[in-house]
């Protein structure tokens, strides 16, 4: 079993009591993967958390919420 499906089945234990959830596993860049996804199932609201890499790291890589947030063209509510 890869990391991936770990993951997986420990969501699940945790939202077993929750209809109408889907799990989806992507790999690639963060930022395109999840604003892709959101554009295939025509959603109407993207909720990321705030939580990121150190700030050395965030200054190299960027933010992936930050991202998100200035590429979406639907809303986004970032959670801190």
């Amino acid at each position: 079993m890869d990391y991936s499906e770990q993951v997986i089945g420990k969501i699940n234990e945790k939202i077993a009591d929750f209809s109408n959830i889907h799990i989806e596993v992507r790999s690639g860049s963060i930022t395109k993967e999840i604003l892709d996804y959101a554009d295939e199932i025509n959603a109407d609201l993207i909720i990321v958390g705030s939580r990121g890499l150190s700030s050395i790291s965030e200054f190299v890589l960027g933010s992936v919420s930050h991202n998100i947030v200035q590429h979406a063209k639907l809303p986004v509510l970032v959670i801190k």
